[in-house]
């Protein structure tokens, strides 16, 4: 037999025992949710970006505008639209020569150019007769190559006139940076190189675009304002109405015994 202040005694040492566990699971989660809580930003921070590649980029920038670097122009060549209808057309330039064209552009008809050379910052411009297309931007549009090797341009274009036409690319591949107490970035640019690259389009004429398709010809043809052409066919128009209805007006009396 046991005596019975062994038993006492052995019972105080498991509810110790139990007691230390439990402090000891409570430090280990407590630390764990800190260490959680020390990873993870606070819901009214800002995170912190994960990658320190900022001042690599910057270097990587300096050194294309001292240096120039090696690129390929990438452009639709071949499209087919129809009149009304906006499409989108595409332009590239990549540092990434070994790339293929429909790579860089896909799902396109794409086409590469001559190789150039090209700063950090680089424009394009996408340019069309205005009896043909309608684009959405006319104006020298700037991108970058700071953290890719890819720049890449988007145009929105509707087509007036049925038949092939042509849409003209223009690429100012250096885009020299401004020098403190100097000229603009503006004038800066147009004293680089432009590059042109041309894209043959077919625009077919649905039958319920074919009014406004004369028109848009007429137009083009007399070399003159589209809406002064417009505004002359619904004056035509409206005329031509007005004596069908006096044609009309008169035919009834010489037929009505009232009259």
């Amino acid at each position: 037999m046991i005596p019975r202040s062994m038993q006492h005694v052995g019972r105080l040492a498991v509810a110790a025992v139990a007691v230390l566990s439990a402090i000891a699971v409570g430090v280990h989660y407590l630390g764990g949710s800190a260490g959680n809580e020390a990873q993870q930003p606070s819901r009214g921070s800002a995170a912190v970006p994960t990658y320190g590649g900022l001042e690599a980029y910057e270097r990587r920038c300096k050194r294309i505008n001292r240096q120039g670097a090696q690129a390929q122009v990438v452009y639709e060549e071949n499209k087919e639209m129809k009149v009304g209808d906006s499409d989108t057309v595409r332009a590239a330039v990549t540092l990434d020569q070994s790339s293929p064209p429909e790579k860089v552009l896909p799902r396109t008809d794409a086409a590469s150019g001559p190789g150039l050379v090209v700063s950090c910052r680089l424009q394009a411009r996408l340019t069309a007769s205005q009896y043909e297309f309608e684009v959405n931007d006319s104006d020298w549009i700037e991108r970058s190559v700071f953290e890719t090797d890819t720049a890449r341009w988007v145009w929105h274009v509707t087509p007036k006139l049925g038949g092939d036409h042509t849409l003209t690319l223009f690429v100012r591949p250096i885009v020299r940076q401004r020098e403190e107490g100097g000229a603009s970035d503006v004038s800066l640019a147009t004293e680089s190189d432009v590059r042109d690259y041309e894209t043959r389009v077919h625009v077919n004429v649905p039958w319920n675009k074919r009014p406004e398709e004369f028109m848009t010809r007429t137009a083009s043809t007399l070399n003159v304002a589209e809406g002064l052409v417009k505004a002359l066919t619904a004056l035509t128009l409206a005329v031509l109405a007005l004596l069908a209805a006096v044609v009309s007006l008169r035919n009834w009396r010489t037929k009505s015994p009232d009259s």
